[in-house]
């Protein structure tokens, strides 16, 4: 009998289709069927057509079993093995920042506007006046003693991330590790312009929000020979 090729072909993709998913969705009861039926029909050498397509599909069946279980394993060996640490790319650019440098070449810190530059030392911003000495100096600070001994204290909302100076002249900043409290000052410090000197006075101020002060040494001199300079190094 003369096989039609379209209807075979047809027939066989059909069949290998369902035979696929026959396969996915129980392969081993599959598997056991057709070996059984390989056995019994395949090794004759005298079958008919439907036979003969029958074997060659069940050996294609076979084939795509085997092949899916070899992608499930490495599958799973690629899903289980570790994730390489990325490696970063070299830049071909060197990073460069522009700086703030006084009037001599000195570097200062880097650049955030003309007349502030930012203390990696520190951690803080430097604000200069035209004169090259702190923007924000002489002020008053406040004690929980009589005598403006002890920690110092100001509410510095303002301040906050700056480095000022007190009425003696010392550099201070805000200690950001301390939460900031509420107390009556016992005294305070101030500055006295027409004596040029600093004076300690008694103090029943309300203080709030104060945070604590610390004293810092800055890593150049005042006053900074001014003008500044800029540039990208």
């Amino acid at each position: 009998m003369k096989i039609n090729k379209k209807i075979v072909l047809g027939l066989t993709l059909t069949f290998l289709l369902s035979a696929t998913v026959a396969y996915a969705a129980s392969s081993s009861d599959f598997l056991v069927k057709a070996q059984k039926y390989i056995t019994n029909n395949c090794a004759d050498r005298h079958i008919d057509n439907q036979t003969s397509l029958n074997c060659y599909l069940f050996y294609k069946v076979g084939e795509l079993g085997t092949q899916v279980n070899s992608n499930t394993t490495r599958i799973t060996a690629l899903e289980n093995a570790p994730s390489p640490s990325p490696t970063a790319s070299p830049s071909s650019v060197s990073q460069k920042e522009l700086k703030t440098f006084d009037n001599n070449g000195n570097e200062l810190g880097i650049y955030m506007d003309d007349a502030s530059f930012f203390v990696t030392s520190l951690g803080k911003k430097v604000r200069l006046n035209s004169a090259g000495q702190l923007l924000y100096q002489q002020l008053a600070t406040y004690f929980k003693s009589q005598n403006c001994v002890g920690t110092a204290y100001r509410s510095t909302s303002d301040l906050f991330n700056d480095v000022f100076s007190d009425a003696n002249g010392k550099n201070l900043v805000v200690d950001r590790s301390i939460p900031k409290e509420n107390f009556t000052s016992q005294s305070y410090l101030e500055f006295n312009p027409a004596q040029q000197a600093s004076s300690c006075r008694v103090s029943s101020d309300s203080q709030n929000d104060a945070s604590t002060l610390t004293t810092v040494t800055l890593p150049f001199s005042l006053p900074v020979s001014m003008p500044l300079q800029f540039k990208y190094q």
